[in-house]
């Protein structure tokens, strides 16, 4: 029980984290800062380490919530590099913007270019929801 409780909770202490410290600077467009990073590699660890603990063991539910989650950040990625390059108005994208991506805000560290970093943080989504996915099918809780 308090696994499962852990398993819904801790994700979205992560998620409220990530967004606290770097949603400003994201917002805004500043740039980036070492603590950025620091978030942004914290919020990555935290989820590797959180998916090493939960994925053997933890409910189908919680972990299809965890494949929703992986892949909506994916696909928001992707559509704010798209929008990006093809320099069109976007503003069905932001809620999903604000809520899925300041966590990542770090990554424009090492990327001169929005768009590059919105596709390596699609990438790292969609790896994350294959992850999950995979191991959704595979249990038989």
């Amino acid at each position: 029980m308090l696994k499962t409780v852990l398993s819904i909770v801790l994700p979205i202490v992560i998620v409220v984290v990530g967004i606290s410290f770097n949603f400003i600077n994201f917002f805004m467009v500043e740039p980036v800062t070492s603590l950025n990073l620091f978030i942004t590699l914290g919020y990555c660890i935290s989820w590797i380490l959180l998916l090493v603990i939960f994925l053997k063991r933890t409910h189908r539910v919680v972990l299809k919530s965890y494949s929703i989650f992986w892949f909506a950040t994916a696909l928001t990625a992707l559509f704010g590099a798209i929008v990006l390059s093809l320099k069109i108005s976007g503003p069905w994208l932001i809620p999903f913007a604000m809520v899925l991506l300041p966590q990542w805000y770090g990554m424009y560290f090492f990327f001169d270019e929005a768009i590059v970093s919105l596709f390596v943080i699609a990438i790292v989504s969609l790896v994350m929801f294959l992850i999950v996915f995979r191991s959704n099918k595979r249990q038989s809780i």
